[in-house]
């Protein structure tokens, strides 16, 4: 008998080390929390006025010159999706946060 151990082919160990320069759970101050989020916030809210200001503005210039219409409602799509995932980040987190005092 060989004193070799039979391994299946299929199983391979394996081992990932990862460096991460901030740590999963980190307890902040609330102004560092928010301040951490107010730039998304800040993009939430242009992307939604792009988004309005797009929309009537490619609604009018569809009657006027439907293929600027057409650009600008395309716009107005592409900025309502950039919306949308800047409020899934912020406003519809399901975070777990530590605040320190």
């Amino acid at each position: 008998m060989s004193s070799e151990i039979q391994h299946n082919p299929g199983v391979v160990v394996s081992m990932g080390i990862t460096e991460s320069k901030v740590p999963m759970l980190r307890a902040t101050t609330r102004w560092d929390y928010i301040s951490r989020f107010l730039a998304v916030w800040k993009e939430y809210v242009r992307f939604q006025i792009y988004y309005g200001v797009l929309l009537i503005l490619g609604v009018y210039l569809m009657f006027v010159q439907p293929i600027l219409g057409a650009l600008a409602l395309s716009g107005a799509v592409y900025f309502y999706q950039l919306k949308e995932f800047r409020k899934e980040r912020t406003l519809r987190s399901k975070r777990t946060v530590i605040i320190g005092h």
